[in-house]
């Protein structure tokens, strides 16, 4: 992973390893950032604390908010005490995306057999920007291909690109399974049934008839919300076919 020539500003959090501990402080290595790192006895937890190596070992991946940068020595002073427990999750989140999205430029470069630095500048500069994430970017294109173009990458590149990032990403497939039962005295009621389910198959779900009017369907998708307006858009086509009759939707967790 290339790291940054910048350093953070306090507040921010930053991934760091800890490579030494002495009575006053760990020694840590920022993983994102060209810099030295230091975590302060008094700031690594709560409480009294006896021993700082009861509390971090060496070799062990932290993430800590940052107290003071010394533009300097190029040094920053973070605290696990100060880090807030949510926060330090979400760092944590973005940190492995970018770590998986310099991977897939990785393999572009062996794949092409060209310098890294030289793929970052051709790839990732483009899309960064217009883009915050290197990595959401990436699961945007995996979900529609056709977002590539917006970046104008040169098509050497962007085509081997489109083929690891397939590779690599595979979008969260959602699903939503529900029950539905329903009867209608109308005397042409097979047809209007017939016509419902028609128009839920149309939607993108599948629907299986289980007897004594009821049916399961169940649909996939990329999209949760798009999901949910569709199970909502049942309402609308069952009330425009059952006439006199009566229904019921259930869902399935």
């Amino acid at each position: 992973m290339i790291k940054k020539k910048t350093l953070p500003n306090v507040g921010e959090y930053i991934v760091a390893k800890i490579i030494k501990i002495d009575p006053a402080a760990a020694i840590a290595e920022p993983l994102e950032y060209e810099a030295d790192a230091i975590l302060p006895f008094n700031e690594v937890a709560r409480g009294r604390i006896k021993d700082i190596k009861d509390h971090v070992r060496v070799g062990q991946i932290v993430v800590g908010k940052v107290i003071r940068v010394d533009p300097l020595s190029k040094t920053i002073y973070f605290s696990l005490r100060k880090a807030h427990p949510q926060e330090v999750k979400r760092k944590l989140s973005e940190f492995r995306m970018e770590q998986a999205a310099n991977k897939i430029l990785e393999l572009l470069a062996n794949k092409l057999n060209e310098d890294y630095e030289a793929i970052r500048k051709k790839v990732a500069e483009p899309i960064l920007k217009k883009e915050v994430s290197l990595y959401k970017a990436f699961l945007e294109i995996a979900k529609n291909p056709e977002l590539l173009k917006k970046y104008r990458i040169p098509k050497k590149y962007a085509e081997p690109l489109l083929e690891i990032i397939k590779e690599r990403i595979k979008p969260k497939k959602y699903e939503i399974k529900a029950l539905i039962e329903l009867y209608t005295i109308e005397t042409d009621g097979i047809n209007r049934i017939r016509k419902i389910f028609e128009e839920i198959e149309n939607l993108g779900f599948e629907a299986k008839y289980q007897g004594s009017g009821k049916y399961y369907i169940r649909i996939e998708g990329e999209d949760p919300k798009e999901l949910e307006r569709k199970l909502k858009t049942i309402n609308d086509i069952i009330e425009k076919y059952i006439g006199n009759g009566e229904y019921a939707i259930t869902r399935i967790e």
